[in-house]
Formats: C-alpha cells, sequence, structure tokens
C-alpha cells in the first residue's frame, strides 16, 4: 500500500491506494466535520446538497460514481470517528496483479 498525507490549516487529507482481498483499492480519508448518518445514502445523487448556503452544485460526489461505475467499481462513504470522512473506491478486477 502507498500513501501521502497533505495537511494545512484545514486539517489533514490521507490519499491511500493499494490492493485487498486481490482488489484494487483509492481510498480518500480528510479530518472535516463527515456527513450527517440523515444524508449519507443521498450525498451521491446527482445535485443534493446537504447545506443549501454552502457553494456548489451537489455534483461531486455524484460524478465520481459515474466515473467509478465507469471502470466497474464501487464507492463507499463512511464517517470517521471522531470526524472526518472516508470516501474508498474499489475495484472489482484488478488488470495488474501486485508484486510479490
Amino acid at each position: 500500500m502507498a500513501s501521502t498525507n497533505k495537511k494545512n490549516n484545514l486539517g489533514t487529507i490521507s490519499i491511500s491506494v493499494g490492493f485487498k482481498q486481490g482488489a484494487a483499492f483509492l481510498q480518500v480519508d480528510d479530518q472535516g466535520p463527515g456527513i450527517a448518518p440523515e444524508h449519507i445514502d443521498q450525498v451521491m445523487n446527482r445535485f443534493y446538497r446537504v447545506d443549501k448556503n454552502q457553494k456548489g452544485s451537489g455534483l461531486g460526489l455524484a460524478i465520481a460514481l459515474q466515473i467509478s461505475e465507469l471502470h466497474q467499481a464501487t464507492m463507499q462513504l463512511r464517517n470517521l470517528t471522531p470526524q472526518g470522512l472516508s470516501v474508498c473506491v474499489t475495484f472489482k478486477e484488478t488488470l495488474v496483479k501486485p508484486k510479490s
């Protein structure tokens, strides 16, 4: 697995790539507020915005999901403890096997 971290005054964003159970994955974790449980199943719908007072069109996660699906991948969101969000894209078939 390979990973990198980017830190600024707002927190840290971590990006990891690797293989788990024979499948490649890309995972992005942040230290933001996360997504309230009542919204987490809806935020990947086009134009859905949790806070209508914030900038944005509600397309970011919907586009990421569509790109993932075009690559036969799944995308899962989960809140981190004590705060943050983890987005993991897992590819069903790995074309390149990891070196042993």
